[in-house]
């Protein structure tokens, strides 16, 4: 009877996507309309949804499954209903992703559905390809520069028709998951894309660079044609992250790069303006072997401090140094300063601040103890007054193992995490604040490089990792054990 009715009052929903070949995780911006093309009023439109958009009825073709997807309303939460005249339409542009989430690659029937009154209205499907990505090189940055918001990702999508950079958006709510991405630009190579982040604040753009040989490309906002700035030599590497200039109303707002060219028994620093008219300075030279690792910070002053772990000239191979130089707008870095050092040999580094502007790091070596080998995490920690500070744990990995790679995060209580691939099986591990070392367990099966560690709320590990056949995936780790926030 509904049904008939329906009829009767010539209703009509539509769908319309704006692509219909996704690279994994991206998605598309949806366009839904419902006329009402009859002579009666329409009651009660998907009420309990959020502004009355449609529900989204996704089909995958391959298994015939069937699920129903919406941005509902809460529970306790009484919406006015809304109801569509004669001769109206009711039409809303949303992300696809706001509602539908495709739980993998492949083809699906995407639908729209509304529900009303006299019962729900479906639309002719539209169908959609989901293809996997090649994920290549992966960088990543908050969208604050500090330890709190979501989180982007610059990577390449090693396609072999072609490789391509693209900018995914990753929700740091619940247990982390992909908002959508964007392809940024075509890329000659495997090029290592870094983003750029604001003075500890709201960005207001997103820029992104990389080096092809002698020259630096940059883009403000994905889909622009890259900008090119040339470079004296060759072996350039650009210092993550890009520095945006502080916002100004009525000023063109452009973003900065340092720059480091390694040689044998000296290092050179230079910054590129990325602006209408780019530049790159000239050098100031550092004596001395040239930094494993090297990585900045952008306190919501405008200071940037940008650290680093070097060997000493007479380290001889058995310990490191951290340094770390500070710079302001349009400056180069003066004389490093060398706070603490450490016995053994760096195998991964990280540094990040928080949103209270304290820089926390923390660096994982390999050491020789009483003839054993043995590794430990040294995590140290800058407060706001700039006093400095570290603890450092035993990490109880077994000696005998090897240890293949390694990354190493710090979040926004001070305490680091390390993604370990080693041990028995070539497995994956976790190597906790306590120093405690667990098996990642089944879902390491799927994990394959790269993969890394980012933090859901600023605290709660989780990994990220391309999945072969698929693409970027995100595995929670759950709430780390209580932890009290250091320095």
């Amino acid at each position: 009877m509904e049904d008939a009715c329906l009829k009767a009052m010539n209703i009509e929903a539509t769908i319309e996507l704006s692509e219909h070949s996704l690279v994994w995780p991206q998605t598309a911006t949806c366009r839904a309309v419902l006329f009402n093309d009859g002579d009666e009023m329409l009651e009660s439109v998907n009420r309990r949804n959020r502004n009355a958009q449609p529900s989204i009825v996704c089909r995958d073709t391959a298994t015939g499954k069937v699920t129903v997807h919406a941005d509902t309303l809460p529970v306790d939460y009484e919406s006015p209903p809304t109801s569509l005249a004669p001769g109206k339409s009711l039409a809303v542009v949303f992300p696809l992703s706001r509602v539908l989430r495709f739980p993998c690659c492949g083809f699906f029937e995407v639908t729209a559905r509304y529900d009303t009154a006299l019962g729900p209205i479906d639309s002719v499907p539209v169908t959609v390809e989901v293809v996997p990505a090649v994920v290549g090189e992966v960088t990543f940055a908050t969208t604050r520069g500090s330890l709190s918001g979501d989180i982007y990702a610059a990577w390449v999508d090693d396609d072999p028709r072609g490789r391509s950079l693209w900018l995914t958006t990753i929700g740091t709510n619940g247990e982390g998951e992909f908002y959508g991405s964007r392809r940024i630009c075509a890329v000659d190579g495997a090029v290592r894309a870094k983003l750029s982040v604001p003075a500890n604040t709201i960005p207001t753009h997103r820029f992104a660079a990389w080096i092809e040989g002698k020259r630096l490309r940059f883009v403000r906002n994905p889909g622009e044609e890259p900008a090119v700035v040339d470079l004296e030599a060759d072996g350039c590497e650009i210092v993550a992250p890009l520095f945006e200039d502080p916002w100004a109303d009525g000023k063109p707002q452009f973003a900065e790069a340092l720059l480091i060219e390694k040689g044998s028994d000296a290092w050179r620093v230079r910054i590129a303006v990325l602006s209408g008219r780019p530049f790159v300075s000239k050098p100031r030279d550092y004596k001395g072997a040239a930094p494993q690792w090297c990585a900045s910070v952008y306190r919501s002053g405008g200071e940037r401090y940008t650290f680093f772990v070097t060997e000493p000239t007479d380290g001889a191979g058995t310990s490191i140094r951290l340094g770390v130089f500070s710079s302001r707008l349009r400056s180069i870095p003066g004389e490093p300063v060398f706070p603490t050092e450490w016995r053994g040999r760096m195998i991964a580094a990280d540094v990040a601040l928080t949103a209270d502007d304290r820089v926390v790091g923390a660096v994982l070596v390999e050491r020789e103890v009483a003839g054993r080998r043995e590794f430990a995490i040294h995590n140290w920690y800058l407060d706001r007054a700039n006093e400095f500070d570290q603890v450092s744990v035993r990490l109880s990995w077994n000696p005998e193992w090897p240890m293949s790679g390694a990354v190493v995060r710090v979040n926004d209580n001070s305490h680091a995490y390390a993604l370990i691939n080693g041990g028995p099986g070539a497995g994956w591990f976790l190597g906790d604040a306590h120093g405690a070392v667990t098996g990642l367990g089944a879902v390491a099966e799927r994990i394959g490089r790269p993969a890394d560690i980012i933090f859901i709320g600023g605290v709660e590990p989780a990994v990220i990792f391309s999945e072969p056949g698929t693409g970027l995936r995100i595995h929670y780790l759950g709430a780390p054990r209580v932890e009290r926030p250091r320095g």
